[in-house]
């Protein structure tokens, strides 16, 4: 997608050889990755990371309901930041069955702990920056360079948005990601 979005740039011809090319040392990469490393256990991991429930991982099939119920007790203002996942329910002396799983998701997380009132600024955010640099590349004249670094900062922002409906950055561990992310768009946009 990346290369067909820089055809006029790169042209028809470089395109092709950058794909062919691309995929031939994917493909080789891997094959030595996996025959000469220990790092070919993470293929296999990937291959064996979830159980699937009718095709849908369980990681999302088991936990996108919970998250969904608990959504629907508090849909405006969620329950707050406090997630009690399995950590934090050991150290609280709590049972188990009273921690709540991780949903998978990005949005599910948001609407779980700070509603709907708390969704929309994050979101807003990104339909911000997504439509300033539309709105740049359509309204101004720009050179070659900056007109495919916004459209790849197009291409990303939808890619990102897409990417956290079975994903999410907001965990206690990855909160770095999260500031990180938005210092990008931030960037970018500026």
């Amino acid at each position: 997608m990346l290369l067909l979005s820089f055809k006029k740039e790169l042209g028809a011809r470089r395109v092709t050889q950058y794909l062919v090319g691309g995929i031939a040392v994917l493909a080789l990469a891997s094959a030595a990755a996996i025959s000469y490393t220990g790092f070919g256990r993470m293929f296999e991991r990937l291959g064996d990371v979830t159980e699937t429930e009718n095709g849908v991982p369980t990681t999302r099939s088991l936990t996108w309901p919970i998250a969904i119920e608990k959504i629907k007790q508090h849909p405006w203002v969620g329950e707050g930041p406090f997630f009690v996942d399995a950590g934090t329910a050991e150290e609280l002396g709590w049972l188990r069955s009273e921690m709540s799983p991780y949903p998978h998701s990005l949005y599910l997380f948001l609407l779980r702990t700070i509603g709907v009132i708390g969704l929309i600024p994050f979101v807003w955010f990104f339909i911000q920056a997504w439509r300033i640099l539309y709105a740049t590349l359509k309204r101004e004249p720009v050179d070659d360079y900056s007109s495919a670094l916004l459209r790849l900062g197009l291409i990303l922002i939808v890619a990102f948005l897409v990417a956290q409906v079975t994903l999410e950055f907001n965990r206690v561990a990855t909160i770095d990601y999260a500031q990180f992310i938005f210092a990008l768009v931030g960037l970018l946009v500026g």
